[in-house]
């Protein structure tokens, strides 16, 4: 995985690059949380919706903008 250089403009295939791992760490941690934790943690609980949250709110606006690269292509 690549540095990130901040005096460079970042690809968006590096961009993805760290966000891939990052959610997989964020996902890791939000099993463990699931499977392992006995007491409800309402912190970790609000912060998971807001990942959702994140998570959806942020598909719906790629799809849209892969919608607008494709039909430049096409």
């Amino acid at each position: 995985m690549s540095h990130i250089d901040f005096t460079q403009p970042m690809t968006f295939q590096s961009a993805l690059q760290n966000f891939v791992l990052s959610l997989a760490c964020v996902m890791v941690a939000l099993r463990d949380e699931a499977a392992f934790r006995d007491e409800v943690d309402y912190a970790t609980l609000n912060a998971a919706n807001l990942y959702c949250s994140l998570l959806e709110d942020s598909h719906r606006e790629a799809m849209a903008l892969v919608d607008g690269m494709e039909k430049r292509v096409f």
